[in-house]
Parts: C-alpha cells; structure tokens; sequence
C-alpha cells in the first residue's frame, strides 16, 4: 500500500477538497445510479472518488498528475479505471454516453467545459468552477458578466448552479469561491465549429457594435437585424437565429 506523501502542483491548480460534509453534499448533487459508468476529470487523492464508488459500477478517472495515479490505481481496480493523461488530449472511447463530473483546474476551466461542450458522448457535466466563471455560465444578455462562454454554454445546455463551495474547506486554499454547476446537453442541431467561430467572432471586440465584428461574415439583412447593438445586448436565441440564417 503506497503511503500518501504527494507534492502539492501549483501548475496543475491542484486544491484537495477535505471536509466531508462538503463532499456528501456533492454526491447528493450528483445522485449516482448503481448500474452507472461515471467520467471525472481530476480526482485528485479520491476524496469525492471513492466514496462516490459504493454508489455505482464504474468510475473512469482522468488525472494528470502520475504520482496521484499511481495512488488511485492501489485503491479499487475492479471499480476504478485511472488514465494518467490531460483531459484535454483525452479522447472517449465508449460507445454509449454518459455523465461527467470534475472539480476543475481555474487555470484551463474554459478549455474543458468547450471540450465538453463539444462532446456528444457526455450529456451531462457537474463541475466545480470559481465562482466568477459559474456566473458567465448563467449569465443573460445586457449584463456585465454576459460572454462568449455565456452564450456557447447556454446553447448547447440548460446550465444551472447548484451549490456555493467555500474556499476554507480546501488544502491549499484558493483565493476565490467556488460553485458546482450542472450542465445539461440540449437536442440541438448546430455545427458546433461553425458556431463556436460565430460566436468568437461576435465578441471579438465586445465593447464595439456587433456589426462591425461580423459584417464580413453576415449579409446586410443580419447587420440590419442587429443595428447598433453590442455583442453583450444579443440574446442567445438571437445568436442561434442570426447563425442559421445569415452567417457564411
């Protein structure tokens, strides 16, 4: 049995969750099923893992740090599956989607939720994010934290915040507060590329008029539509229509 006497990784944003209580009420949140195969990103020590294992059949963990792979690994080899790999070079292969949950690094939190996202294979995330990021994720137009990520987010998912997370219940302590969040996957049929340029175009300057972003990219009836408005005064059902109709 390996002793766990594992270096801390600043680069890797690496904050361990140590209070129980916090951790029994994010499994409420993430209500396992017995006969469930779960993907997270991240298990750190297992301190949301192995509890989380008792409450369903497998547990496919992405973790980048080997040291703690190589701890997870000695733990429950018939229930537990650690790659030792960044997510964002991790590449699914099952056949049948799922769920994934993750307590993210701040440092590449936006990279993984587009990846997700993107993803057909997850149709639901429950992710621990700073609490800046968790409001950009909810955010709705002709607000300060409206975005980019609001917008993709909000297209591709019903996303919904769930829980505050101090930062006194982490080892080390960060410096801001966190929230868990859930994202789930709507029916939609965009071609995720096409719009994720759409929408990076539209924000490419947000505190321009939007039709000076995309008026190489849309034709005059779309920059008609959109007058003298900002990208943060767009709704998202207005990007999703001005996408459909008048991008190219």
């Amino acid at each position: 049995m390996l002793v766990l006497r594992i270096p801390i990784r600043k680069s890797w944003g690496q904050n361990f969750i140590i209070d129980k209580n916090t951790i029994n009420k994010i499994i409420q949140i993430i209500n396992p099923k017995q006969d469930e195969h779960i993907i997270e990103i991240g298990p750190g020590k297992g301190a949301i893992t192995l509890p989380l294992l008792d409450k369903v059949k497998k547990i496919t963990a992405i973790e980048i740090d080997p040291l703690l792979s190589n701890y997870l690994n000695e733990k429950n080899k018939d229930k537990l599956i650690i790659t030792n790999i960044d997510f964002m070079d991790w590449t699914p292969d099952f056949k049948t989607k799922k769920r994934i949950f993750g307590n993210l690094p701040y440092y590449v939190s936006s990279p993984i939720i587009f990846k997700i996202i993107n993803e057909e294979l997850f149709y639901e995330a429950i992710i621990m994010v700073q609490k800046e990021l968790a409001l950009r994720l909810i955010a709705q137009d002709n607000t300060k934290d409206y975005s980019r990520m609001s917008v993709m987010a909000q297209t591709f998912c019903d996303v919904e915040i769930n829980m505050n997370i101090s930062k006194n219940i982490f080892n080390p302590k960060p410096k801001v507060e966190s929230n868990i969040v859930t994202l789930k996957k709507k029916k939609i049929n965009l071609n995720f590329k096409e719009y994720e340029k759409f929408i990076k175009l539209s924000f490419q300057h947000k505190r321009k008029k939007i039709r000076n972003n995309l008026k190489n990219h849309i034709d005059k009836k779309g920059l008609d539509l959109l007058g003298d408005r900002r990208p943060e005064n767009i709704s998202v059902i207005e990007y999703i229509d001005i996408f459909n109709k008048y991008f190219f």
